[in-house]
């Protein structure tokens, strides 16, 4: 008569660590795409919040002609730190009760973009950044924080 044995067997032990062994890559791949979504969130976040400043900072930046020749900013950090240009109200014109801010009259961007304050400058992943000021495009290299010349998963931003 045989024993009845007690205790898992050697088919048993590696079916149970290949399934376990599939959980955990399922898990892993999960937390990795909602992590990416999460940091293209942020960039995209941070990017609306640059172009709300750069547009703030062209208002004040306006020539003095009724034709609008706009100066966006010629660095990001322009919209945080004084150019040097007095904050000054002038009339747009003598019927006018309108005034128009000109000057540096910032800071242009919200505390609240983020704890750091040079932070606003990186994107999701924590990389800085590409601004254009003659374009105003602003492009974030993505993931692999490497330029794809536009491709790969690099995030261009056009105003």
């Amino acid at each position: 008569m045989l024993k009845s044995q007690k205790g898992f067997g050697l088919l048993t032990l590696f079916a149970t660590l290949l399934l376990a062994s599939l959980f955990i890559t399922y898990v892993v791949a999960s937390k990795k795409e909602w992590l990416s979504s999460v940091q293209l969130q942020e960039t995209e976040r941070k990017v609306q919040a640059l172009r709300l400043a750069i547009n703030k900072y062209k208002l004040h930046h306006e020539t003095a002609s009724y034709v609008s020749i706009v100066g966006a900013p010629s660095l990001l950090s322009d919209l945080v730190n004084d150019t040097g240009d007095a904050c000054v109200g002038d009339n747009v014109s003598t019927n006018s009760s309108y005034l128009r801010l000109q000057g540096w009259c910032g800071p242009y961007l919200d505390q609240k973009v983020s704890e750091n304050l040079l932070d606003y400058q990186r994107d999701g992943w924590g990389h800085p950044f590409l601004y254009n000021s003659v374009t105003e495009v602003i492009t974030s290299y993505g993931p692999n924080g490497s330029d794809d010349s536009g491709g790969g998963d690099d995030l261009v931003f056009n105003p």
